[in-house]
């Protein structure tokens, strides 16, 4: 977080959200931003460094910044562009052409600083705002809302938030009553060295396997909710092997740890979802604890996603592990190892 010229920052900031008031709304935006004729020559047209480097930071959302006589427009999602003007003032307000990294290292604070507060997540059903940490996760909870997108896929390395903001998206809904019942299910892993039976290769729940599921519900709404939910039977954590048979219409069924299935596996969960129902898919295609002769259900379903249109794909980085700074340290020195496959190509958010 940069903490020089904070004044001016947070001035930028709290302008920018309050000309855009409803910033997560799914329709695009065109903003002209009043700017010193000085400032707006020497930085967009002949440097153009601060819209070259927003187009980046801003991704996956898809931002179009241009000059004009006496402005500079800002065409794109709401979102997107309220980030956008965010950043382009508070650098206005220094005055000052910065490098590269100056630039970066401003306009990610302010970007981090507007998602966590002026363009927090304020949904029905939850008791206090969903605070998005990276623009990808931002994209990622304004997909699982979106009406018309009932496949979303979220893959990329631990600590990026895929679970918990999945999971605020299906209770947001459940509160809604867009869906009735939140489903949730992911695979047992056997621990090293632990034997395959056919007891367990039914699947039944065992001793901690939804411990990481309960923890984010808690998180999100807290015990006494999140336990009243399971007694009425508005949420359901359901172990894969009983997933069969099933079908859940009026749900949000969200499959987690996805790459510790096998393709057969995966298959017939996701084919469990019904009428009125979204499916969301969430894992990272490089942790996966399967047999080695045994290929993993969400590569296999990332590959055929690149053929195809039914899904919305959203591929997390390592440098968006949100968990802790440790974490993305360890994160990134794994993935730099010889023989990791790289991340699944995710699509533009709209």
């Amino acid at each position: 977080m940069i903490h020089a010229d904070k004044t001016n920052a947070d001035t930028a900031i709290a302008r920018a959200a309050s000309a855009d008031s409803q910033p997560h709304e799914t329709t695009t935006r065109e903003i002209d931003i009043q700017l010193p004729p000085a400032f707006l020559r020497r930085e967009f047209v002949e440097r153009r460094l601060i819209a070259e480097r927003l187009e980046t930071l801003l991704a996956p959302y898809r931002v179009d910044i241009r000059p004009h006589p006496a402005s500079v427009r800002v065409s794109g999602p709401r979102l997107a562009v309220a980030l956008a003007r965010m950043a382009i003032e508070a650098v206005a307000a220094r005055g000052a052409s910065l490098a590269v990294e100056e630039f970066d290292a401003l306009a990610t604070g302010i970007i981090e600083h507007g998602l966590a507060h002026d363009l927090a997540f304020r949904l029905p059903g939850l008791p206090r705002p969903v605070r998005t940490l990276t623009v990808a996760q931002a994209a990622f909870m304004e997909d699982l809302l979106k009406p018309r997108n009932d496949f979303v896929v979220g893959a990329g390395p631990t600590g990026t938030g895929k679970t918990h903001i999945a999971l605020a998206a299906g209770l947001n809904l459940l509160n809604t009553e867009t869906v009735r019942k939140l489903v949730v299910t992911r695979p047992y892993v056997l621990p090293e060295g632990e034997e395959m039976t056919a007891r367990k290769r039914a699947d039944t729940e065992r001793l901690g396997q939804f411990e990481p599921i309960e923890d984010e519900l808690i998180e999100i709404v807290g015990h006494e909710e999140a336990e009243r939910l399971k007694a009425f039977e508005k949420i359901e954590l359901i172990p894969v092997g009983r997933m069969r048979g099933r079908t859940f219409n009026d749900a949000f069924v969200l499959i987690d740890e996805a790459q510790n299935m096998t393709v057969r596996t995966l298959r017939m969960v996701t084919t469990r979802v019904g009428l009125n129902s979204r499916l969301v898919v969430t894992g990272d295609p490089d942790d996966v604890d399967l047999r080695t002769d045994e290929p993993s259900g969400l590569a296999h379903l990332l590959g055929l996603l690149k053929h195809s249109d039914i899904a919305v794909v959203h591929a997390f980085e390592t440098q968006q592990i949100v968990r802790s700074g440790l974490t993305a340290s360890i994160e990134a020195l794994f993935a730099s190892a010889p023989g990791e496959r790289p991340r699944p190509a995710a699509r533009d958010a709209a």
